[in-house]
């Protein structure tokens, strides 16, 4: 999901602490448990998010009782915010000084040692004994340093207060001030530690949201947060104004409190009395940073209870020991789990107990001196604010956790984790249900076939890329216009030739689902042709009822299969484009709108397939399926259109087309193109002839060259030897050379290999700026101006998608369906085989490969068409318009964060394009039973209404 993840480990170690807590609190017949081990209902989390911040409210109010927060302050303050309606602020505010005090000598022991010499003396009796005496001699070595210290008078102070609006010195609420002076000592000279006076910079942050959720009581103030579920912004208990409040109000006030913090640790203990550095050290006292407040109680507990098994619920009591408390009406109702309200004012006062059991421990660690910069009222205030902002960590971790409940708990219900991949599948089960079937989207996979009495010639699809299935077509609501009754579609192949297509069309519409953190599907355009087989696929745009401009064009055959990546360029929606141009000028927004109408009518994609053998068999004059069976007369024929670019006249039957039998028609064709196959032949033969012939005598005059160049050299060398000179380098060889033999006798000449046999006849004219002016006629039928999609029963496509915008724009009130301009890629994958024996070859086309495939298809395309003279009539023209419907979450977050169905709100779009592309006034005629048609009238009054 994209908005911030769950710490479910540190949340399962903060509940087991909590229970453990809890139970010492409780009596010892209450058994809590965390909220999702307890039935409850939806309600019950919207009433859970409000118990656990009114907790949180009332937690922090402890907190700042104790750094001096009382009831007359807490009147004035709440006063400011509801009856002045002025924010508030607290600020800390501080400065230091140092000064110098006084100079002494110190002496400091550099050297200290101690020796103990004993002296043993024997001494004889008069009766023969002895005796002995000790005697013990002690030395001790002093080295004493002398060491100037430098005693330093360093002031500090600051204050903890709240005051409103930007008025900080207007009537403040002072929480606690402190005004404390201390001597530091330095070595190694009179150098000032600290500058002679600071005034650091203030931190603040706004406690308005907290005295906005306040309410007076009878006799203590009531924690007032309530979430407004009326509201159209609140979707769960997690995603609502105002828990964002509460978390924004979670972020400032965590913030504030470690910078104060950081200002007694960082600043006060590290820099100013850590430059205490005396000649004699003494141990340093406990610091800030070692201090421990897991003692004190957090009552934010995610605890629910049944209360079945109870007597009754705790009660309120007579004096509650915290400043604020949850109102009594915070709890709907016994049979709610959430725990009572005597229950937490238990917690409360358990939190107010344990900070103040902290602060006596606080005064024997640390010194209550007013001679001191850290002492234990520095100490208490460090500990209040390091609670606070564990509050804050804690309340966010809890009020996440229960939208955590709702995802666990739907992956519960569903038994796995819903995928963008999972919700496609499940779309095309629904709507499979939804629609009437012959209104059913279906995948975009067509075999490429005169009809169904002959065989496929090929395949041609549009496949999902990146999935597991070998096969994943895209599915697209499909409406079949018979060409018989429309225009025939002009197809510009160059300036001086257009040719008509009158075959079938199919009108799609694709829409596309994509959520956000997703990789989104890649799709292919997949042509496939048969053994023997072939056609031409041209790939363009749809620019008015009868053009189709094709950018892109290539012949398959004979097995070959080409893998066009498709591209899906997203437009902003209608929404988002009306939003944007709602303050520029009246004539930056019309050039935004015809910028955007042309964008529309480009964005029609187009691909047309035009079978060869049909078409062959008209421009020869041949009977139909004539071809079907002549597998080499058909090759040899695309070999002379596409390689040599014969003139059909020259392979055509001249006959009587009347009376002519289907078997002369094809024999006189067969040797038409036998006549024609074999004078090229023979001008390949005779090419061969002469290249052989020519090198031939190419490689003799090389030869004779050679060798008159060898009997020079050896004439020059016996002259050299004659002379006694030793021969030259072969630079001067070919100087002499010059002088011994005429000039052109040594003029040596390379073998060139002879030219390649060159095409017989004439090609056809191709014009170089074929596509600009095929751009050119697009740009023509581009009418920014508003018209109908149908006009006298013909379809302009290119007027479907400002249609589809002008309803988006009125229906698509969230601004989530984009329209979609489908464009080919850069590189193309070919697979082909070469010959029957060898196996397929993967290659790639790139731009420069796809320019000469473009201009031989529509070399064939003229040849075929007699330049534009003969209509075209076996073709298919498919076309597509793609919408996007954008969610801005993942699918889980739709879900889950933004409790939208998404499986709803697609099929509003998808009714939006279906009723388009089938021409339907009202959608529901598109729909299957009369309980889908009630049901999304109910849904979606504004966009569907029944025909009476």
């Amino acid at each position: 999901m994209k908005y911030s993840g769950f710490d479910e480990y540190s949340f399962r170690e903060y509940v087991n602490k909590a229970l453990i807590s809890a139970r010492k609190v409780l009596d010892v017949n209450r058994n809590p448990e965390v909220a999702e081990d307890q039935d409850h209902s939806y309600d019950d989390k919207f009433a859970f998010a409000e118990f656990l911040s009114n907790t949180f409210i009332a937690a922090q109010m402890n907190l700042l009782e104790n750094i001096g927060m009382n009831q007359d302050k807490i009147e004035k303050i709440y006063s400011m915010v509801h009856d002045d309606k002025r924010s508030v602020m607290i600020r800390f505010q501080a400065e230091d000084s140092c000064k110098f005090e006084k100079e002494t000598i110190a002496d400091v022991i550099q050297y200290d040692s101690e020796h103990i010499t004993e002296t043993v003396q024997e001494k004889s009796g008069i009766l023969g004994g002895t005796s002995t005496k000790t005697k013990k001699d002690t030395q001790r070595h002093k080295v004493i340093q002398k060491v100037k210290e430098s005693h330093w008078r360093v002031n500090l102070k600051y204050r903890l207060f709240c005051y409103a609006g930007n008025e900080p010195d207007k009537n403040p609420v002072e929480l606690c001030s402190r005004t404390v002076s201390t001597i530091i000592t330095t070595t190694g000279g009179k150098v000032c530690p600290r500058k002679e006076k600071t005034i650091h910079k203030f931190l603040e942050t706004p406690l308005t949201w907290l005295f906005q959720n306040m309410k007076p009581g009878k006799k203590v103030w009531n924690a007032g947060f309530r979430i407004d579920r009326t509201a159209e912004s609140c979707r769960t208990p997690r995603r609502n104004d105002q828990i964002e409040s509460a978390f924004k109000f979670c972020t400032v006030i965590n913030k504030f409190a470690k910078n104060v913090n950081h200002f007694f640790s960082q600043t006060v203990e590290n820099d100013i009395l850590g430059s205490h550095n005396p000649a004699n050290h003494k141990p340093m006292p406990r610091n800030l940073s070692s201090m421990d407040n897991s003692s004190v109680f957090c009552p934010i507990l995610p605890l629910f209870e049944n209360k079945d098994n109870l007597a009754g619920t705790a009660s309120r009591g007579e004096n509650p020991r915290s400043l604020l408390v949850l109102p009594a009406n915070n709890i709907n109702s016994a049979e709610s789990p959430i725990l009572s309200i005597g229950d937490i004012d238990l917690f409360l006062n358990e939190q107010c107990r344990t900070i103040q059991d902290s602060f006596q421990s606080l005064e024997s660690a640390f010194s209550s001196s007013e001679e001191k910069l850290i002492s234990s009222f520095e100490a208490q205030i460090f500990l209040i604010l390091t609670e606070s902002s564990k509050l804050t960590e804690v309340y966010g971790l809890c009020i996440n956790y229960i939208e955590n409940m709702l995802k666990t708990q739907l992956i519960t219900a569903i038994g796995k984790k819903v995928t963008p991949k999972d919700f496609d599948q499940f779309m095309r089960f629904h709507n499979r249900k939804l629609f009437l079937e012959q209104y059913c989207p279906k995948p975009f996979c067509y075999s490429i076939r005169r009809s169904e009495d002959h065989s496929p010639e090929g395949l041609l699809s549009i496949e999902a890329t990146n999935t597991a299935d070998s096969i994943d077509p895209c599915f697209t609501y499909v409406k079949h216009i018979d060409g018989e009754n429309a225009l025939p579609i002009k197809i510009p192949l160059n300036a001086a030739t257009q040719v008509q297509i009158t075959g079938e069309r199919y009108l799609h519409g694709w829409m596309n689902h994509k959520f956000e953190n997703h990789e989104p599907l890649s799709y292919q355009l997949t042509a496939r042709a048969r053994q023997f087989s072939s056609f031409i696929l041209m790939i363009g745009t749809v620019a008015g009822p009868d053009t189709f401009i094709p950018k892109d064009a290539i012949i398959i055959q004979n097995k070959d299969e080409i893998l066009i990546p498709i591209l899906l360029n997203e437009l902003p929606s209608a929404k988002e484009f009306k939003d944007s141009i709602a303050s520029l000028s009246p004539e930056q927004q019309r050039f935004a709108t015809a910028f955007r109408g042309m964008q529309l009518e480009s964005s029609v994609f187009g691909v047309c397939v035009v079978q060869l053998k049909p078409q062959m068999e008209k421009l020869l004059g041949l009977t139909n399926d004539s071809l079907t069976k002549e597998i080499k007369l058909t090759q040899d024929l695309m070999e002379l259109f596409s390689d040599y670019q014969i003139p059909s006249s020259l392979l055509s039957f001249d006959g009587n087309t009347q009376e002519e039998s289907t078997r002369i028609r094809l024999d006189r064709v067969k040797e038409n193109v036998k006549a024609v196959m074999d004078a090229i032949d023979a001008a390949k033969k005779k090419q061969l002839e002469e290249g052989k012939l020519r090198a031939e005598r190419e490689s003799r005059r090389a030869e004779e060259e050679d060798e008159r160049v060898r009997r020079a050299e050896v004439r020059f060398a016996m002259v050299c030897a004659a002379r006694s000179a030793p021969p030259p380098p072969s630079r001067k060889i070919q100087q002499a050379m010059d002088c011994f033999t005429p000039q052109d006798a040594f003029a040596r000449g390379g073998i060139h290999s002879p030219p390649q046999a060159k095409q017989i006849f004439s090609a056809s004219t191709r014009n170089d700026a074929a596509n600009d002016t095929a751009e050119t006629q697009e740009n023509n039928h581009m009418d920014y101006a508003d018209t109908q999609t149908i006009t006298d029963g013909t379809i302009d496509f290119s007027m479907i998608p400002k249609q589809l915008d002008q309803i988006f724009e009125t229906h698509d009130t969230d601004g989530s369906i984009r329209s979609t301009i489908l464009e080919t890629g850069i590189n193309w994958i070919q697979i082909r085989q070469p010959d029957l024996l060898s196996n397929s070859k993967r290659s790639i086309l790139n731009e420069s490969g796809r320019k000469d495939g473009k201009n031989k298809a529509f070399d064939l395309l003229d040849a075929l068409s007699r330049s534009g003279a003969l209509p075209i009539s076996c073709a298919e023209l498919h076309i597509i318009v793609a919408v996007t419907h954008r969610f801005e979450n993942d699918l889980m977050g739709t879900v889950i964060q933004d409790n939208i169905n998404p499986i709803e709100k697609v099929e509003k779009s998808i009714l939006m394009i279906a009723s388009m592309i089938h021409q339907e006034r009202s959608a529901t005629n598109l729909l299957s039973t009369t309980d889908h048609r009630d049901r999304l009238v109910n849904s979606f009054p504004e966009l569907l209404h029944l025909e009476n």
